[in-house]
Formats: structure tokens, C-alpha cells, sequence
């Protein structure tokens, strides 16, 4: 199931929180590692399995942080955030603003997942 499934509708216990949190951090920094970024990290795109395992999905937007900036400034010319697949509500300013994705994009969205799971609402409510 989803994150979202899993939270609701009275959030998860601290534990579980910092568990999850920990394991999605993990799956970052295993991509980060081979120079991807997902730019696209939400709470649909976390599933826990049975056992209690993150699993991270939708990658399909994610670039490779190589990727150089004239190159990524040509292709992003004529696309809007919509059109790259990017969720607003978890874009960072970066991702909104229309530059390259980078490794802090995937950071801040994994700090509005951590304060709408510890707080029960999104950051921007």
C-alpha cells in the first residue's frame, strides 16, 4: 500500500514515522550514489510492502545529475513544471523555478513528506 494508505486517516506512530523515513532516505542515497535524481518524491511514490518495507516508485521523471546545464536548459525550454511530471505540492523552488533537478530537490521533498507524516497536514496547508 501507499504511504498515503498507510497514514491514514489518523497518521502513523512516531517509530513507524522515523522507520519509514529512514528507509526512504536510504533508497535516496543509494541513487543519489549512481547520479539519480528522482524529482519526483511524494507520498504516492513511497509503497510500504507487508512486511514493512519502502519501496521507491516512479522514477520516470528522474534525470541523471550529469546531465549538463545547457543541455537540461534546451530541452526544458518549450515544458512547463506540469509537463516534466513533477508534483507542485512536493517540487522544490528549484524544480518550480524550471532549473536542472539535483540532489537537494529530492531532500526537500522528503522534508514535506517527514512534516505532513509528523503533523498530519502538508507543509503548505
Amino acid at each position: 500500500e501507499s504511504l498515503i494508505q498507510r497514514s491514514r486517516p489518523h497518521g502513523l506512530k512516531f517509530n513507524a514515522t522515523l522507520s519509514i523515513l529512514n528507509q526512504v532516505l536510504d533508497a535516496l542515497s543509494y541513487a543519489h550514489s549512481l547520479g539519480v535524481v528522482h524529482a519526483d518524491l511524494k507520498p504516492a511514490n513511497v509503497i510500504l510492502t507487508s512486511e514493512g518495507n519502502v519501496k521507491l516508485l516512479d522514477f520516470g521523471v528522474s534525470k541523471t545529475h550529469q546531465l549538463k546545464q545547457d543541455q537540461y536548459a534546451a530541452k526544458r525550454k518549450s515544458e512547463n513544471v506540469e509537463t516534466l511530471g513533477y508534483t507542485p505540492n512536493y517540487a522544490s523552488p528549484n524544480l518550480l523555478s524550471g532549473k536542472q533537478p539535483n540532489l537537494s530537490d529530492d531532500m526537500f521533498a522528503l522534508f514535506c513528506i517527514a512534516y505532513a507524516l509528523l503533523s498530519c497536514k502538508h507543509p503548505y496547508a
